[in-house]
């Protein structure tokens, strides 16, 4: 079986095969890295705390439940989907926001 030679046709299945997997396993890479961000961003929230948000590899605890912004009301839980919102807040050095730690430093 050694010494078995492949066509160019198995040859170009299993670089395809290669390929996909690769593919896959990088697709997994990051579905892991979201999770320890998530996860970090949890851990760092801690059991009742003030909700924790992450922005540029960094963790943010909201110090305040409710702010006005512009012409609305924002709910501190619901900055965890509003990324754009959080890197303006980080950008205009928001007192609302307060550094814990590096997120990527774990």
């Amino acid at each position: 079986m050694a010494n078995e030679k492949l066509t160019d046709e198995q040859i170009a299945d299993l670089i395809k095969r290669n390929a996909d997997l690769e593919a896959e396993n990088q697709v997994a890479a990051e579905i892991i890295e979201d999770q320890a961000a998530k996860l970090r961003a949890a851990e760092a929230q801690g059991a009742g705390s003030a909700p924790v948000v992450t922005h540029a590899g960094k963790n943010y605890r909201v110090l305040v439940p409710q702010f006005q912004y512009k012409d609305r009301v924002v709910k501190a839980v619901s900055l965890k989907d509003d990324a754009e919102l959080v890197a303006q807040l980080v950008k205009d050095e928001s007192g609302l926001l307060e550094l814990i730690e590096e997120a990527e430093s774990k």
